[in-house]
């Protein structure tokens, strides 16, 4: 039987990586023009712009231009230099698994240091108790 301490580390490494490697929501300049955001979406009169890279996308699309990658990301929450890169819509559930096993980790290991100076405290006390 897998133990929860397997689970918890195999869950970290997973979202590290997934995060690490997916694509947050980058939006590409060919995907989004001016003329091509007017004639698909001829019904919305509103769009959104980025003023330094000039894509169009529809105002349901909440974008975010990261000064440090220099792209746009879909729903951009932050830019995260942990994984050096954005966490955007796409990634940003893993990443809250990723903080989540993470803080389950460093808990355990803040547990098996007060366990163990617990330990030697009570030792010491017995050695001294005798």
């Amino acid at each position: 039987m897998i133990s929860f301490t397997i689970i918890v580390d195999i869950t970290s490494v997973l979202s590290f990586l997934f995060v690490c490697f997916a694509n947050p929501g980058i939006i590409h300049d060919k995907k989004y023009s001016e003329k091509e955001i007017k004639e698909k979406y001829k019904v919305l009169r509103r769009f959104n712009c980025c003023q330094i890279c000039h894509i169009y996308v529809p105002e349901t699309i909440k974008i975010g231009h990261c000064e440090y990658c220099g792209r746009c990301i879909i729903e951009q929450n932050h830019h995260s230099f942990i994984f050096g890169k954005c966490i955007g819509k796409y990634t940003f559930f893993v990443y809250i698994i990723f903080i989540t096993s993470e803080m389950i980790i460093v808990c355990k290991i803040f547990m098996s240091f007060v366990l163990v100076k617990i330990i030697r405290i009570n030792n010491i006390y017995n050695f001294f108790r005798d």
